[in-house]
């Protein structure tokens, strides 16, 4: 139970949409901009790659298995569940309004 300063002990309950939907301990890096990779021509180029970062382990991995969404920058992403669904963005020809 937590309670407000100044308050007399009203419950402030934390609503379920608040609370983490995957392991708190995993980090999602997907999509976004790769610079000065030598297998590219060119300086700055659009990643499809989807990491994650696990905070125990203290590494990143690479996830395998997953649809990939072409590659993307400036999105934004959403958890649902267990789901990850990524939103608009940019794919280097046009500018993307749907998941």
């Amino acid at each position: 139970m937590m309670t407000k300063e100044g308050t007399e002990d009203k419950e402030f309950v934390t609503p379920r949409i608040a609370y983490p939907r995957i392991p708190q301990d995993i980090l999602f890096a997907i999509g976004g901009y790769r610079y000065g990779s030598p297998e590219y021509e060119i300086e700055r180029s659009l990643s499809d790659v989807i990491e994650a970062y696990d905070t125990r382990a203290d590494r990143w991995s690479v996830v395998e298995g997953v649809d990939s969404i072409g590659p993307r920058v400036y999105h934004g992403t959403a958890v649902i569940g267990f789901d990850i669904y990524v939103i608009g963005g940019y794919d280097g020809e046009e500018v993307l309004k749907l998941m």
